[in-house]
């Protein structure tokens, strides 16, 4: 589980804190522990491992180990493996109201890894029989190949990851035009993390340099500027930085999903309790629980 890994499996934020204790012997908040826990659990299961084993160094001049197995209804994919997720799938099955729709999912933002894309699937595999993926890194694809992929949905769901590139790469690949397209014609849009930062005019992302946060100009189908896992420390400065730019400002904790339908804003839960917040330029940007 080496520094690359880490990119790939944490968020900006718990990769910096191990970073920091690695070089400058920084303590760990105890509130990322958990999550980079997680992380390596999800690289684990990806790798095939089954269980894990604690290896003590008592002071006897001997060793002893204690074996335990990873018990999870699906393995790896952080909210995905302990159906956090589930309701909010359910709300956008509700939301397109076809029966056996199709799903295109976008991993583009995690540089169109697949390696959790059947944990991230299989929910919406448990409901669809048409489940496809588009990776827009693939230069072989042509642009009718992405054009017909995207028009060809009911519900499209972006996954998480580097925002920037997300966005750069919709548009080289001219993604962005269908994906304004598909929303006009009624496609349900989705996502998770960066994966919903991108249906707004701006998102706020830890993907500068150095895993510093940046204001990432968006899609612009939802007015205002989108901050998600608002509950983390770093990502709860969105309430100062979103002061320096001229929109109004929403944030999302973990646990908490935004619904958009016919233009009003509605929330829903997954399994685990979240909390929306507005910050409105009118209001001088003061933070508002949205009820």
């Amino acid at each position: 589980f080496d520094l690359e890994k880490m990119k790939r499996y944490l968020s900006g934020e718990a990769y910096k804190a191990v970073v920091d204790a690695i070089e400058f012997g920084e303590k760990i908040d105890p509130s990322l522990a958990d999550q980079i826990a997680s992380g390596m659990k999800s690289w684990a299961g990806q790798m095939g491992a089954t269980h894990y084993t604690h290896w003590f160094h008592p002071l006897t001049d001997a060793t002893a180990e204690k074996h335990e197995a990873f018990v999870d209804s699906l393995k790896g994919g952080g909210v995905f493996e302990n159906g956090e997720v589930l309701p909010i799938i359910e709300k956008i099955y509700e939301i397109c109201g076809k029966n056996n729709p199709s799903v295109l999912y976008l991993p583009t933002a995690g540089f169109d890894d697949m390696g959790d894309s059947e944990i991230i699937l299989k929910p919406f595999k448990d409901r669809s029989t048409t489940v496809n993926s588009l990776l827009l890194t693939d230069e072989s694809l042509s642009e009718e190949d992405i054009k017909n992929k995207i028009l060809s949905a009911d519900i499209i769901y972006a996954g998480g990851g580097n925002l920037e590139f997300l966005m750069n790469t919709f548009k080289k690949t001219k993604a962005d035009k269908y994906l304004k397209e598909a929303y006009e014609k009624g496609v349900v849009l989705s996502g998770l993390s960066s994966g919903a930062m991108c249906w707004f005019e701006m998102g706020w992302d830890d993907c500068g340099e150095d895993h510093s946060f940046v204001f990432v100009e968006c899609l612009g189908i939802l007015k205002g500027c989108f901050c998600p896992h608002y509950e983390g420390k770093s990502w709860n400065n969105f309430k100062h930085a979103i002061k320096t730019i001229d929109f109004d400002g929403i944030a999302a904790e973990d646990g908490a999903a935004l619904t958009y339908v016919d233009g009003k804003l509605g929330t829903v839960n997954g399994t685990e309790d979240g909390d929306v917040y507005m910050f409105k330029r009118m209001n001088n940007y003061k933070e508002e629980k949205f009820e």
